[in-house]
């Protein structure tokens, strides 16, 4: 998906990617190419995967608390067995794990309300 989009759009400098896995793919594919991250394109993933931060660059990326998330739709799939049926919105912190990959000196955390 990476190098079709960079072929499509030639002078793009950064990607977000839906999830660090696809992330991964783009940096693995942008070096492959010869294309330099992050001085020729930033690369952002979502998720915080623990490999995220191993890669060469260190991957910026969305942390969300999977462990909270699954809990939570544990709990739901309790209360849906025992007839609880009325929709439930809930909110979890996420934040912004800022590493290389983006271009930053240092790492820092942003916090994000959604």
């Amino acid at each position: 998906g990476a190098e079709q989009l960079l072929k499509d759009h030639p002078d793009i400098t950064a990607l977000f990617a839906l999830n660090d896995k696809m992330a991964l793919g783009a940096l693995r594919k942008l070096n492959e190419l010869g294309i330099r991250c992050p001085d020729d394109v930033a690369v952002v993933g979502f998720d915080d995967i623990p490999a995220a931060s191993f890669t060469i660059p260190a991957l910026t990326t969305v942390h969300q608390p999977l462990y909270e998330l699954g809990k939570m739709a544990c709990d739901r799939l309790v209360e849906l067995i025992h007839g609880k049926t009325e929709r439930v919105q809930e909110v979890v912190p996420i934040h912004l794990v800022v590493r290389e990959s983006c271009g930053a000196k240092k790492q820092q955390a942003v916090e994000a309300k959604l």
